[in-house]
């Protein structure tokens, strides 16, 4: 059985590294840019913005061009077709909807 403590750090250490991943996610949405670029505007590293760069060009999440002596990242199309999708959305009132039918009855549906 694993130890109570260490499972509480480990999972401690998971949510940071989501964030950080979340956080150059939300960065790479509003364009391409390079390690350095990213690394300024999060007040991270370099070196640990690199690496988290590589995890997620590893799994397909962004891709990676060069360019001259930089390497310039951005979000996979894919994944950001993705992202779109899966924001919220106004809900617009549906005159079809569970309760159409008793506003209907009363009259309070009028175009």
């Amino acid at each position: 059985m694993i130890a109570e403590g260490l499972v509480s750090k480990v999972a401690e250490r998971l949510a940071v590294l989501g964030q950080v991943v979340l956080r150059l996610v939300e960065q790479l949405a509003g364009g391409a840019a390079t390690p350095q670029e990213l690394a300024d505007a999060l007040g991270l590293t370099q070196q640990n913005v690199s690496k988290h760069l590589q995890i997620l060009h590893r799994s397909g999440v962004v891709t990676r061009r060069p360019e001259g002596a930089n390497v310039i990242y951005s979000l996979n199309a894919a994944v950001e077709r993705r992202r779109h999708r899966a924001r919220p959305r106004a809900r617009v009132p549906d005159r079809h909807g569970p309760d159409a039918s008793r506003r209907l009855a009363v009259g309070a549906w009028r175009r």
